[in-house]
């Protein structure tokens, strides 16, 4: 039986994303906690690289909501939409996403249109709650479809945008979205952050910071962590 695997917030960084899944076995699970896209340099191909991999099992981000509202034909000219392109990378993301095939277009928004937005991972006795950003509640699934209500997303969602601590008894929270340098300091590699109840595995992709922003891959089998350079 193959081990579970968590990363999270890649920002279209492409080199630690590949030198990760090469490092891995076929039979090996992994659950990618969103925020493929924006900040970094290699566009949408780390999020085609996630789709191309059996082994990938895909939840969203903030910046994914923010990506499929924009991409939504009655949310153009929404605030989410414009937050997205001026202030989060948007408008790189989408050069890079005129330039794929119709084919790869079709299948990222599917793709996110059916993702996951929050589960639960049971590995032997400890039950691990996979999500982007800290939860107000915990629920078995929650899906895309789950905060959309036919005109917008919920971007403003604390599953996919909260920064906080959560207290959930008996589950362990593993979390992205807020990356650790933020606690660690910008001067170090930065590393993940176990808290009581809670594991935050963003090390700042984001920051395109050489010697201190990397990939952190949990494995939830023995709470091990590998790290991988920009």
């Amino acid at each position: 039986m193959g081990k579970t695997y968590v990363i999270s917030d890649l920002h279209a960084h492409l080199a630690p994303l590949k030198s990760f899944l090469q490092s891995i076995n076929d039979n090996d699970i992994v659950y990618v906690l969103g925020d493929l896209v924006d900040k970094g340099p290699d566009g949408l191909e780390p999020f085609l690289t996630i789709l191309n991999d059996p082994r990938c099992i895909l939840l969203l981000g903030n910046h994914e909501l923010m990506m499929l509202e924009h991409l939504h034909e009655n949310a153009l000219n929404s605030e989410c939409s414009n937050v997205w392109l001026n202030y989060n990378g948007g408008a790189y993301t989408m050069t890079a996403y005129r330039h794929l095939s119709k084919r790869d277009q079709k299948r990222i928004i599917s793709a996110m249109e059916k993702a996951i937005i929050q589960t639960t991972v049971r590995i032997e006795d400890i039950d691990f709650v996979i999500v982007h950003a800290f939860p107000d509640q915990i629920k078995s699934n929650i899906y895309v479809h789950d905060l959309y209500d036919g005109k917008h997303y919920d971007w403003g969602s604390r599953y996919v945008w909260y920064r906080g601590e959560p207290v959930v008894d008996g589950k362990i929270v593993v979390v992205g979205h807020t990356p650790t340098p933020f606690a660690n300091g910008w001067d170090k590699p930065a590393s993940v952050i176990m808290g009581k109840g809670w594991i935050n595995i963003d090390c700042g992709l984001a920051g395109n910071h050489e010697g201190v922003s990397r990939l952190a891959a949990l494995c939830l089998d023995d709470l091990t962590v590998r790290y991988y350079s920009m």
